[in-house]
């Protein structure tokens, strides 16, 4: 294989990513400006986005409504464990530690916690 076969495996595993806000404006968009239902709104969503080559697997595809998610706890936990870590808060780093666990990995793990760690600065891309 030459040396273009190699740029094109490594294309091919760079993958996009968004928001789980930026999916959420872009569903809220079509229910406002296509008057389109929520579920078709979600489902045209995600063709656009795989479309585009944008990795969905970390977003939670789901109608957040008109007022949003909210914050999500993988973030808030995220952003205490930091919080934590800088104080030097040995009980508060274990504590939060547990939390961010649970965030991401635990029975009530939902998806878009990677994104939301990120974007609260606990963990670089």
């Amino acid at each position: 294989r030459g040396r273009g076969a190699a740029r094109t495996d490594m294309a091919v595993k760079m993958t996009r990513r968004i928001t789980q806000e930026t999916f959420d404006e872009c569903v809220q968009g079509n229910i406002d400006d296509f008057e389109m239902e929520p579920d078709e709104a979600v489902e045209e969503a995600v063709k656009e986005f795989e479309l585009q080559g944008v990795d969905l697997s970390q977003i939670d595809k789901t109608y957040a409504g008109p007022a949003g998610r909210g914050e999500h706890p993988a973030a808030a936990a995220a952003r205490a464990h930091d919080a934590a870590v800088e104080k030097g808060d040995l009980r508060g780093i274990a504590d939060t530690a547990r939390a961010l666990r649970e965030c991401v990995s635990g029975e009530g793990a939902t998806p878009g916690w990677g994104s939301a760690c990120v974007g609260a600065g606990a963990v670089q891309a």
